[in-house]
């Protein structure tokens, strides 16, 4: 202790200029820790409390996604933001960045084939967001037209008229010995085979009632295809009459193919060899009576993602994301779902921080990298909101930063 002393006292005589300066850092330091340690408390109990309290409250109906509650509780986490003096980056220079969903399921889907009647996900399945309403639509033949497929090199439309029929078409595209394919004479599979949307929008385009797509790896395709067709949840987007985009289709197995072609069976495959060795396409003409009906049951939602800036300094470009969700299950029936844990006290933890950010930034000790906070709905739903975000990003970012509450 004492050759400590000792050494304490011997400095100044040493260098007398250090401790003025040291202490002058030692102060700054005191002070701007005391700063910091104020601005951190302003991140109490009593804000959170609050927030939660109104966020909770069963005026706010358990604000599920799409209800007046969850409407509520964007336009109070909206004002307080507006309190902080943040400014609107949102849609229509608003705090809101809104987000539509949909849900597409199948009210009635029947299929009849000289007079038997396949079964729905086990002879065939359909996608209600590839399809308009059918009502009972009946007609004596169907089509056969290759692959349905109208390119530069190769085209299975060509001198067919099928305005109001239903056609019959492979998946995929042809190929020949060489490997290339037939329609575009590349090398490897092509948008026909990648997307079946690009024919069925050709169907449409032609005048084609209904597509019916033999599925060789059916079993396959409808296993993950399933939850697609049979889930009543949500999904991102907005209400469109697919029926308006695209012939009305139906995948089928090889057999109800089979039973579709009857006894023009030999003239199919012989059609299908043909293509596959000139690339010349043949229609036929199948004797069938048929008989589809499509109707959908479309529920569609408004959203909105709530949105707080604080701009940094000097690394201003890269953004820090503070999140929570804020939608929570709703009522059922009179009971209120309140959402305390899940998750207005996240969403509270996430308003307080965003003032406690304002406080900093008004004292100059502001952060060097801007944050948003970014306060999403349609969790509930299966993380929706979040994933609007991420493919509509209001700054975007290769490399994010990310913080969850």
């Amino acid at each position: 202790m004492k050759k400590q002393l000792l050494l304490l006292l011997a400095l100044p005589a040493i260098t007398t200029w250090c401790p003025a300066q040291a202490d002058l850092k030692v102060l700054q330091q005191r002070q701007s820790t005391e700063v910091v340690q104020a601005l951190a408390e302003t991140i109490d109990a009593q804000d959170l409390q609050r927030h939660l309290t109104i966020l909770a409250g069963d005026a706010f109906e358990g604000r599920e996604t799409g209800t007046e509650g969850q409407r509520k509780a964007a336009q109070y986490i909206a004002s307080v933001f507006e309190s902080y003096g943040l400014p609107k980056i949102g849609d229509d220079n608003s705090y809101f960045q809104k987000i539509s969903f949909i849900s597409e399921n199948w009210d009635r889907i029947n299929l009849a084939v000289n007079d038997e009647k396949p079964r729905h996900l086990w002879d065939y399945y359909a996608l209600p967001n590839l399809n308009g309403d059918l009502d009972a639509y009946k007609t004596d033949e169907v089509v056969f037209l290759g692959y349905g497929i109208d390119d530069q090199k190769y085209s299975d439309y060509e001198g067919v008229d099928v305005k109001g029929k239903v056609i019959l078409i492979y998946g995929g595209e042809p190929f020949g010995a060489d490997s290339l394919s037939m329609a575009t004479g590349g090398r490897g599979v092509s948008k026909w085979s990648t997307d079946v949307r690009h024919k069925l929008q050709l169907a449409k385009a032609k005048g084609a009632k209904a597509v019916l797509i033999i599925d060789t790896d059916f079993k396959a395709n409808l296993g993950q295809a399933r939850k697609a067709i049979t889930s009543t949840s949500l999904q991102i987007g907005q209400s469109e009459n697919a029926g308006d985009k695209y012939a009305n289709n139906l995948f089928i197995t090889s057999d109800l193919a089979r039973q579709i072609v009857g006894d023009r069976f030999k003239e199919v495959v012989k059609a299908r060899k043909r293509i596959q060795k000139k690339g010349k396409s043949k229609s036929i003409s199948l004797p069938c009576r048929l008989e589809i009906t499509q109707r959908k049951r479309v529920r569609t939602l408004e959203g909105e993602n709530v949105l707080g800036y604080v701009e940094g300094t000097d690394l201003k470009n890269e953004i820090v994301v503070i999140s929570a969700h804020y939608d929570h299950l709703g009522k059922r029936g009179d009971d209120v779902y309140n959402g305390a844990d899940d998750n207005g006290s996240g969403t509270s933890t996430v308003l307080d921080i965003a003032q406690a950010f304002v406080a900093a930034k008004k004292e100059n000790l502001g952060p060097r990298r801007s944050v948003l906070f970014l306060l999403v709905s349609g969790e509930e739903k299966g993380l929706l909101g979040s994933q609007y975000y991420a493919e509509n990003p209001v700054f975007p970012s290769k490399t994010p930063s990310s913080t969850s509450t």
